[in-house]
């Protein structure tokens, strides 16, 4: 009986382990789920608009929307070299809608280029509810535009849905964002061609 039990155990181990996705699924998965852009740890820098905040959280919102009428799901998949990208964005957009406008802007001590530390991924992914989900996700997270270098980062992300285990991530940096009028328009053009360094 004890070594039947011994048996289930390793089973449900093996099996567990089977159905996770690993580093080497991102290249051979035909689909990838894309959850969007999350703002969560995002700082914009620009002197000239400290103290202004308040319409920070539409200009986020505004980046999304030109952004994912830049790069639609077919777009998406050429980038990423895919059958099929699905959109995913409802669960970071809702962590993204509880940001407060301040949280976006670098304020007077906060003129150094924002980072976010890379062993800060796991858990801000962490925090996505993909429960009774699975598959490969794929995300940007928006770490700083640099108004100072006309610098944009963003730490691209893939990881296991189901475990929410990362599985690769990649800190890119661009200065594309420049000659565009309009604040989203600006830094969209930074954001859209950062894909192709990655």
């Amino acid at each position: 009986m004890k070594n039947l039990a011994v048996f289930v155990c390793l089973s449900i181990v093996s099996l567990t382990t089977q159905s996770q996705n690993q580093y080497g699924d991102i290249f051979t998965s035909k689909s990838v789920q894309f959850f969007g852009y999350d703002f969560t740890n995002f700082k914009l820098i620009e002197t000239k608009r400290i103290g202004k905040d308040e319409k920070m959280k539409s200009f986020m919102l505004e980046v999304i929307t030109l952004m994912n009428a830049k790069r639609d799901e077919r777009v998406f998949a050429g980038y990423l070299k895919k059958d099929t990208v699905i959109f995913t964005q409802n669960i970071v957009n809702s962590l993204n809608a509880s940001l407060k406008n301040e949280q976006l802007l670098g304020g007077e001590l906060d003129l150094a280029r924002h980072k976010i530390p890379k062993d800060s991924l796991q858990a801000m992914v962490n925090r996505y509810d993909t429960k009774g989900m699975s598959g490969i996700g794929f995300v940007e997270i928006m770490e700083c535009f640099y108004k100072p270098k006309k610098e944009t980062s963003i730490w691209y992300v893939f990881f296991d849905i189901s475990t929410k285990k990362i599985l690769d991530s990649h800190e890119i940096f661009n200065r594309d964002a420049d000659g565009y009028h309009g604040l989203a328009s600006y830094w969209v053009v930074g954001v859209g061609t950062s894909m192709s360094f990655y």
